[in-house]
């Protein structure tokens, strides 16, 4: 366990934590990173690990928030997250459908006679009409598009997984170094992962990273992306 000057050092890191969030923000998601060190502190090696990575400019609160997602110190609550933003772009989605081909007909009961030709052809208030009913068509089959892309990836392992390799960018970013190990000793601490040799499941984590990539190219070198160009990135999800 934690001997007392290390909790009072982990208690400075906590409120390091704190500090990079409204008390809003903080109100809703504290309970992820304390529940998330106060299993990493159960080990020294996991407590050293976090300290070390600390020490060569990781962020703690990137370092708990990825680690207590990847390990579901949140329960279920990313995947019932994901599953309801889903649910509603799929009663978005028609919506805006419906709306677009109602603005088309209320426009066109204006614009065009019985013969189908424009009655107007200079009025900028029945153009933008057109134009927006145009537009509500595009957004409509774009939700389509990012609805179908949540489902493939709000299942359970597949949206936990990416947590971990959200976690390898920032590391390696800010470190220069993978530290595998030190990830290893992290996830080692968390409830349901009994790998007791670090070895193995350091060799494990570092081949689901890879695999992950693999799977998703694309999406994971955007994600790469934005956390080299800025490590203060992963904040945007919490805005």
């Amino acid at each position: 366990m934690v001997q007392e000057f290390e909790k009072l050092a982990s208690k400075k890191l906590l409120n390091n934590v704190r500090k990079q969030f409204s008390k809003e923000t903080w109100k809703t998601n504290a309970k992820l990173f304390e529940m998330t060190l106060a299993k990493i502190e159960t080990t020294h090696q996991a407590y050293a690990a976090l300290q070390i990575l600390v020490s060569e400019g990781c962020n703690p609160a990137v370092l708990l928030r990825e680690i207590g997602l990847y390990c579901r110190i949140d329960g279920n609550g990313l995947e019932k997250e994901a599953k309801r933003l889903k649910n509603e772009l799929d009663k978005i989605t028609p919506q805006l459908t419906q709306d677009a081909r109602t603005l088309w007909s209320i426009v066109s009961e204006f614009m065009l006679d019985s013969y189908g030709v424009f009655k107007f052809y200079n009025d900028e208030a029945f153009n933008e009409g057109f134009r927006s009913s145009r537009k509500l068509t595009d957004l409509a089959k774009s939700l389509t598009g990012l609805a179908t892309f949540l489902k493939r990836h709000n299942h359970g392992k597949i949206i936990r997984n990416k947590h971990i390799v959200y976690l390898s960018y920032h590391i390696k970013a800010a470190t220069g170094k993978p530290h595998y190990r030190q990830i290893a000793h992290m996830v080692a601490s968390m409830p349901g992962h009994i790998e007791t040799n670090i070895v193995k499941l350091e060799d494990a984590l570092r081949k689901n990273i890879v695999r992950q990539v693999e799977r998703d190219p694309e999406f994971f070198a955007a994600a790469r992306k934005a956390i080299d160009d800025d490590l203060s990135s992963w904040r945007y999800f919490f805005n």
